[in-house]
């Protein structure tokens, strides 16, 4: 998720833990815990390679949440009695673990079991931005510093029980599918889904709106990017290792037939918004070949 909406779900734990006789310092560990796996978005500077390699990584790992925990209450029990040693420790594993569940159900995945498999585990029940599920911990967090008992353990709630709820929906939604089709979440509301088919060596994407059952675009064909003939690229072209690695579901976005540049994309990112359907992918890829298929020239676009 956003940093917004870690922070206010850190906010939230914090204020939970006061209500239940942690003190100051030890309740801002929750709200600590919250924040700190995204520490790792420091790799951004270094481009989009080191971006998918890296970001979610480590810090967002399973381990790393247990080892972060175990040497806060080593540093507590120096510093303070042994109770007040595990109360820190419950306070910045519910923030780290409040994170990591936060990015685990989003589209974009989470290297949960890192450094023993590098594979991203996601859920598909939240895309990476949720305004509206932000503004609601926005609003409980708000509402509870005045009502604190009721309000600040509904915003709670709210943290793990919006994301169920639109795994629900999305289960649903594929339930009705059938076999060859499938849902993924749509930027900015659990309201708008993306229906993707697979027809041969094409996919298919549409609008899925719960608001009135009917899309108001018509689907769009994308050609597959077929994996077993870029994986034969990948010894002229290390950076197409980490996209193949990274990418779901790899399309041909566009083709330039007199130069033979393809530029491919992940339908995860490929957003059926109007407005933004000719805008940039993140994360495409780009592979200038010569006349006999050999690669000249790849790499990450900018995003």
């Amino acid at each position: 998720m956003d940093p917004m909406t870690h922070a206010f779900s850190g906010l939230l734990l914090k204020d939970e833990l006061r209500k239940r006789n942690f003190n100051d310092l030890t309740a801002w560990l929750a709200f600590a815990g919250a924040m700190l796996p995204d520490v790792d978005n420091v790799v951004r500077f270094f481009g989009t390679k080191a971006y998918l390699l890296y970001h979610r990584g480590i810090t967002h790992s399973l381990l790393f949440a247990f080892v972060s925990c175990v040497m806060v209450t080593i540093v507590y029990r120096h510093l303070s009695d042994g109770a007040e040693a595990g109360r820190a420790f419950v306070a910045l594993f519910a923030g780290l673990l409040t994170h990591i569940f936060l990015d685990l159900v989003t589209s974009f995945g989470t290297q949960v079991a890192y450094p023993f498999s590098r594979y991203r585990y996601r859920l598909d029940w939240l895309f990476i931005v949720d305004p509206f599920f932000t503004v609601l911990l926005v609003a409980f967090w708000a509402v509870g510093r005045k009502r604190r008992k009721k309000i600040i353990t509904s915003g709670i709630i709210i943290i793990f029980a919006y994301p169920v709820l639109c795994g629900a929906i999305k289960l649903i939604l594929d339930a009705k599918n059938g076999r060859d089709c499938f849902c993924l979440p749509e930027l900015g509301t659990p309201f708008i889904w993306k229906e993707v088919c697979q027809d041969g060596s094409n996919y298919s994407l549409r609008k899925i709106s719960l608001l009135n059952c009917v899309s108001d675009l018509p689907a769009v064909k994308f050609r597959q990017a077929q994996k077993e003939r870029l994986e034969n690229m990948v010894y002229k072209c290390r950076d197409l290792d980490t996209f193949l690695w990274f990418a779901d579901y790899p399309v041909i976005l566009r083709e330039h037939e007199a130069s033979n540049i393809k530029i491919i994309g992940d339908l995860r990112f490929v957003s059926t918004w109007q407005v933004l359907r000719n805008g940039s992918v993140p994360f495409t890829f780009y592979l200038e070949l010569g006349k006999h298929g050999d690669v000249i020239d790849c790499g990450f676009l900018a995003r």
